[in-house]
């Protein structure tokens, strides 16, 4: 993610999300319309906040984000709908017991709508180029293996991907 500053600090948090994807209308969450052919939920695993001096990290820091993604058409085109929810709580190191409330407040709203921002991006940009790039790698890879092993060979490579 991109680098948190604040007066002379910064930092970096780490997320590591968990993805699972549902079909079908099976076990949708209740934000998400029945007709949705695809759901995509996002989680949480793993957090780290790295690059404070240990004086200044919090000695409780969680972060917590939980999402759905999917695709809804609209005429010809499909876009990408979402819900996220994310929270961070942390209990303040004593040399930022100094620094007022509403900074405080201010640079947590701050932050959040970084993390938020830098989320829709993936999801909006990176996430549909990565399954582009990967629809077009699979489809090359089957059609090598349909001029080299025969039909087979695809029926196994679609029953694995």
């Amino acid at each position: 993610m991109v680098p948190i500053q604040f007066l002379f600090l910064s930092a970096h948090v780490v997320v590591v999300m968990r993805m699972r994807c549902k079909t079908h209308g099976k076990e949708y969450p209740s934000n998400v319309p029945v007709h949705a052919t695809t759901v995509l939920e996002l989680q949480t695993t793993k957090w780290e906040l790295r690059g404070l001096q240990s004086s200044f990290i919090p000695s409780e820091f969680t972060v917590s984000v939980k999402g759905t993604v999917y695709p809804e058409r609209k005429e010809k085109q499909s876009l990408l709908k979402g819900h996220l929810e994310m929270s961070v709580s942390l209990v303040r190191p004593p040399l930022l017991t100094l620094v007022p409330d509403n900074v405080l407040q201010g640079m947590a709203e701050t932050i959040l709508r970084s993390m938020s921002e830098e989320i829709k991006y993936g999801m909006n940009v990176s996430l549909p180029k990565d399954f582009k790039n990967f629809r077009r790698e699979r489809h090359i890879m089957l059609r090598q293996c349909s001029h080299n092993a025969g039909s087979t060979s695809i029926n196994e490579l679609k029953r694995n991907s």
